[in-house]
């Protein structure tokens, strides 16, 4: 039974509660924590003997697909 969808917390009390109303057995808390985006430098080439780079904006993936 998922607890939660939004970045809201939910009580330890109400998630028992909860686990309570669906007549579980067990009662387990998973929690998966998110990262914000990333900004890495790459090098693309060499120009005048100097780095070339460029700047890109890597998605957290952390808390998908799990």
């Amino acid at each position: 039974m998922l607890t939660r969808k939004t970045p809201e917390d939910v009580s330890f009390e109400r998630r028992a509660e909860i686990a309570n109303e669906n007549k579980g057995n067990l009662f387990i808390s998973i929690h998966c924590n998110s990262l914000p985006e990333r900004t890495i430098r790459e090098r693309v080439g060499t120009k005048r003997g100097k780095g070339v780079y460029k700047t890109v904006r890597v998605a957290d993936r952390s808390g998908k697909g799990f």
